[in-house]
């Protein structure tokens, strides 16, 4: 769960511990603290000793230092754009990188790549059954918790869903053609639409076989309003796509203290009844409680893209 104190209003910016950072290792320990990487640590290690076990071999224990050497050098696989080069590639050959043999060996990385694991393996069926999420989620939530904690967002915060790649066995990997990667794992997230702060994100894990109620969550406005309700009666602006437009979600957060822009797909517009406007080619929609507006911006000369707009109405009941 989020901290709410930590979304109370102030100035846009990093609060708390944040401000006294000075060096990458600073911010990356505020996300990623010791207790948490111990915790990733020991589980890494029972899962080492069960395959050393099942091989005879011996395991050699990851140590902490190893650990986050680990962390590093997957992060700038990432930055550097090496995500879809091999490892055999970034190690060894006339092209490697000098500075990952410098950070470890890669028999040793490719190991701790084996072996790395977040949860405990001997319940871990029992709880996939209410999540398909399990192997991860413990530790994925408390890094979740942890990004609204030390930054204050601006007046105005985004919701949208991006596409991870990944093609490995996963049973909610998803499909989507217009995205660049098209096979990968799918989350949905609000960030700050000023610095592109991420501040809370959802992950899908399709359907459990008895899933839990407060992780399964279902319908575009439901996942809205888990994203943004840390966010309530602080007079924040929320921005999101058509898919989780609609009018009758405007009128919901904005009896929450949220006013909402966003476009409008047919099919959504809801108990809305169409006002023509004076202005040329311009259309105004008043919904049921005459407080959001969905004027049409003519984006071509043959088609309109409707807006769902509460800000003129001003949210209420903001503390």
């Amino acid at each position: 769960m989020i901290d709410l104190d930590a979304t109370s209003s102030g100035s846009p910016g990093p609060k708390g511990a944040a401000k006294d950072v000075n060096i990458p290792k600073d911010a990356f320990g505020l996300f990623l603290p010791d207790s948490l990487l111990t915790q990733i640590l020991e589980r890494s290690n029972e899962e080492g000793e069960r395959l050393a076990a099942a091989s005879n071999r011996t395991h050699i224990p990851v140590t902490l230092m190893e650990l986050r050497a680990f962390i590093g050098l997957v992060l700038l696989r990432c930055c550097e754009g090496d995500r879809r080069c091999k490892i055999d590639d970034l190690f060894c050959g006339p092209f490697s990188r000098p500075f990952y043999r410098a950070t470890m060996t890669k028999n040793r990385f490719v190991y701790i790549k084996r072996i790395l694991r977040f949860d405990n393996r001997a319940d871990r069926e029992e709880r996939r059954k209410r999540d398909k999420f399990a192997a991860i989620r413990d530790v994925f939530s408390d890094f979740n918790s942890r990004l609204a904690k030390f930054y204050t967002p601006s007046d105005c915060i985004t919701v949208d869903e991006t596409l991870r790649a990944y093609r490995g066995r996963c049973g909610f990997v998803i499909y989507m053609p217009n995205k660049p990667d098209k096979y990968g794992l799918l989350f949905r997230d609000v960030a700050d639409a000023r610095s592109r702060y991420m501040l809370n994100i959802m992950p899908y894990a399709d359907k459990a076989e008895d899933p839990d109620p407060e992780l399964h969550i279902t319908g575009a406005s439901n996942v809205v309003h888990h994203l943004v309700r840390p966010f309530y009666r602080t007079g924040r602006n929320v921005t999101a796509d058509r898919f989780y437009s609609s009018v009758d979600l405007c009128e919901e957060l904005l009896a929450e203290g949220l006013t909402y822009v966003g476009t409008v797909m047919a099919n959504h517009q809801q108990g809305a009844g169409y006002k023509r406007s004076r202005h040329t080619n311009v259309n105004k929609v008043k919904s049921r409680c005459c407080k959001c507006t969905m004027p049409v911006c003519r984006k071509h000369s043959k088609r309109s893209l409707p807006l769902c707009n509460s800000c003129d109405a001003g949210p209420s009941g903001v503390e």
